[in-house]
């Protein structure tokens, strides 16, 4: 069902644009943001809508897309981090196109989180 939902896209791009975190009051993940087009908001509500039907909910929060640069786990001078997300709070890194999109599973291990590709999903004509 995902593979179909995703079939219905053409390929587009995204801007990875300014730097931030998560955590308050102590940072906990540092991101790069992503400058969306309006193509991508409708994808993420089709794929919303085809998860619904095996009881997986959003949490209904704001759809924030972002890249995951890196988790802290203690912090020696936020003064640092406050200093550099201003100073590329706005700064558009490159363009991306997407193509596919690939559906992780998250594992939260001591030592740190780890990531594995459970399915890549191509785009329309990819």
């Amino acid at each position: 069902m995902l593979k179909a939902t995703m079939q219905k896209f053409e390929p587009f791009s995204i801007t990875l644009k300014g730097i931030g975190y998560f955590g308050r009051p102590s940072p906990r993940v540092i991101w790069v943001g992503v400058d969306f087009p309006k193509l991508l908001n409708e994808l993420k509500l089709s794929v919303d809508e085809v998860l619904s039907e095996f009881d997986f909910s959003d949490d209904k929060e704001k759809f924030n897309p972002h890249l995951t640069l890196g988790r802290v786990k203690f912090m020696h001078n936020s003064d640092k981090l406050n200093a550099a997300i201003q100073q590329y709070r706005n700064k558009s890194f490159q363009v991306q196109e997407v193509k596919e999109l690939v559906l992780y599973e998250s594992i939260l291990k001591p030592q740190g989180p780890e990531y594995r590709a459970i399915q890549k999903f191509e785009l329309k004509g990819c």
